[in-house]
């Protein structure tokens, strides 16, 4: 006899709408293929979520709360800020990023999204640029704001190009933060 599968509560879903989307993309998140995945009747589901869209809606802040706020927190007590970027540096690239660019797809699946997406980009680069604006005081703000800006948008699309790229791209991230630290972090 088979034992019972073990009860999925709101987070267990959550997560494998997570992983669901990483590997298989926003198609795999509608509601009869996450209980066929969870082997869950839709009963399940709507204990937790009332509908689809505030399954989403929970999604997204799931998501921002593993992938962004947990990830701040981690790194905003390591001591100078050289070691706050390069552990910042460390935990961005250990991310999945098929998930982060999951994410992103299911936001332009589905546009009443895009909000908690704008939240959650605004809040990294503010972070970033506290960051920068620390290490490099040579910049100015606005000069400081457009290094953020450039860097943010190179991390996003180094996921969207190399989903699979692995520790040498956290490798060349790593060596790129410390180069710039070196070289505008001393005038």
């Amino acid at each position: 006899m088979s034992k019972p599968a073990a009860r999925l509560d709101r987070t267990g879903w959550l997560d494998l709408g997570l992983d669901s989307l990483g590997n298989q993309g926003p198609q795999s998140l509608s509601i009869h293929r996450l209980c066929k995945t969870a082997g869950k009747t839709t009963g399940s589901f709507y204990h937790h979520f009332s509908d689809h869209d505030a399954f989403l809606s929970a999604l997204m802040e799931h998501w921002a709360a593993r992938n962004t706020d947990a990830l701040i927190e981690r790194t905003s007590d390591k001591g100078e800020v050289v070691d706050r970027l390069l552990a910042l540096n460390a935990e961005a690239t250990a991310l999945s990023a098929r998930q982060e660019t999951g994410i992103r797809r299911l936001v332009s699946r589905y546009p009443g999204l895009q909000g908690y997406l704008t939240d959650i980009d605004n809040k990294r680069i503010d972070y970033l640029h506290e960051l920068l604006t620390e290490a490099l005081p040579a910049l100015t703000p606005a000069e400081a704001r457009s290094f953020t800006e450039i860097e943010y948008a190179s991390f996003v699309g180094a996921q969207m190009l190399w989903p699979d790229a692995g520790p040498s791209v956290t490798r060349a991230r790593s060596l790129y933060n410390q180069k710039l630290i070196s070289v505008f972090g001393d005038e």
